[in-house]
């Protein structure tokens, strides 16, 4: 199975440490970032599969990262998942419709962030399946542990 490219966008690196450790590398090749301008170059370096993009950035918002790859970039093809702790509405729907295959609000499940990216691709159910039930074998006993806040 080809690896699929996820850049993640986010400021908390034990988030990014969480996701290095939960998401199987068999299946995901990761690049992150904490800042938005890397994340812009990344983006044009790597041309990832998926974005996993948080809103709230230090200096470019999670929002102007969407803006730029889906307006000046003019690229509508690449998913994009936006995560956030904070629930206003109004600024979720922004991002919906600029464009975002879905959003999460923090705390969540970290294997439903990992289900939600291998929707995003081209992959069989078979391969999603196995895949999942890999990453599975990785959640803690407690299921509230396995919440990213």
């Amino acid at each position: 199975m080809k690896k699929i490219k996820l850049l993640i966008v986010e400021d908390d690196k034990g988030l990014i440490d969480l996701y290095t450790n939960y998401f199987p590398a068999e299946t995901i090749e990761m690049y992150a970032t904490t800042h938005g301008e890397s994340a812009l170059r990344i983006y044009r370096n790597k041309t990832p599969d998926v974005i996993l993009l948080d809103v709230k950035l230090p200096t470019i918002t999670g929002y102007s990262v969407l803006k730029q790859i889906r307006e000046d970039f003019q690229d509508t093809r690449t998913p994009v998942i936006m995560t956030t702790a904070v629930t206003r509405k109004k600024e979720m729907l922004g991002c919906v419709k600029i464009g975002i295959q879905g959003y999460f609000i923090k705390p969540f499940k970290i294997w439903e962030v990992y289900k939600k990216i291998l929707a995003c691709t081209d992959r069989s159910n078979d391969e999603i399946e196995t895949s999942l039930k890999k990453a599975l074998q990785k959640k803690p006993d407690n299921e509230d542990s396995s919440a990213v806040s």
